[in-house]
């Protein structure tokens, strides 16, 4: 959804901005969906600070004690 076309990415940039910020990685659950969103941040023309928050989630899965957490990240 969103990948090569522009309107739509730019439609989804605020709403994946405001459900990374507010979704917890405490649980599995949470952390599926941050995945989720950060492989639509990577595949949707989105800007650079954007991407730059995705990576920030993926560093923080790499910190994460669960080895699963640790290689989805990867």
């Amino acid at each position: 959804m969103g990948e090569n076309d522009e309107e739509i990415s730019e439609e989804l940039v605020d709403i994946l901005a405001s459900i990374a910020t507010n979704i917890s990685s405490a649980k599995n659950a949470g952390c599926a969906v941050l995945y989720e969103c950060v492989r639509t941040i990577m595949s949707i023309e989105s800007s650079n600070s954007l991407r730059s928050f995705g990576i920030g989630i993926l560093g923080k899965f790499l910190t994460n004690k669960d080895n699963n957490s640790r290689y989805v990240s990867l």
